[in-house]
């Protein structure tokens, strides 16, 4: 099932703690955290091994320059097709992770990468060049990626309750979510239950 967490902020003493903690049930066989001091930044993922069971498949996932760094939860169904097109353009791989091939995707194409993916993902590139996250969900949105603002600062995870545990934010309700709650049974995306916390759109990145 796998997870992704990730700040950007000077005041989330310990939140990696929390929220590798909280997120263990969906990637137990691994962890892992990327660091960036300067940019007071950080980039989380709990791994459930799938695809390429050896520690190559370790996350964040970082380029051979070290410029970009991943973490992705999910899976990309076509990866081995976007993989020999990559090859073809000079890419040498060294896992057999559909992981690099989402990296090295990002590297050649950009923000468009998304468009060659077919499968269900939740994903966070971290570019340093252009000191900048980029987050992407699938289609479906089968992958959950829910985030928050704080001001000047940013986390984004793949659960709700890390926000919770991490008391960096208000536990106030969403009454548009209630409502929609009472009168549906369940929340409409982006809304979660807790105000100002959202879901990232199906087939959306930010």
């Amino acid at each position: 099932m796998c997870s992704i967490y990730g700040t950007i902020g000077k005041n989330f003493k310990n939140i990696e703690n929390i929220f590798s903690k909280e997120l263990h049930h969906r990637g137990p066989d691994d962890c892992g955290i990327f660091y960036d001091n300067i940019n007071s930044l950080s980039l989380g993922h709990t791994r459930l091994s799938i695809i390429d069971l050896s520690c190559h498949g370790h996350q964040p996932m970082l380029s051979n320059d070290c410029n970009y760094i991943l973490t992705f939860n999910g899976e990309i169904y076509n990866y081995q097709e976007i993989k020999n097109d990559l090859i073809s353009l000079g890419y040498n791989f060294t896992t057999n992770t559909d992981t690099e091939v989402i990296l090295k995707s990002y590297i050649e194409f950009g923000k468009d990468c998304i468009k060659l993916f077919r499968g269900m993902f939740a994903f966070c590139i971290y570019d340093k060049l252009k000191k900048e996250l980029f987050l992407a969900r699938d289609r479906f949105g089968i992958k959950p990626l829910i985030y928050t603002f704080l001001d000047d600062q940013f986390i984004f995870c793949s659960e709700l309750k890390p926000f919770l545990k991490s008391n960096f934010i208000s536990k106030k309700l969403s009454h548009v979510a209630l409502g929609q709650y009472f009168k549906y049974g369940s929340v409409s995306q982006p809304n979660t239950m807790l105000d100002g916390v959202y879901q990232l759109m199906p087939g959306y990145s930010m």
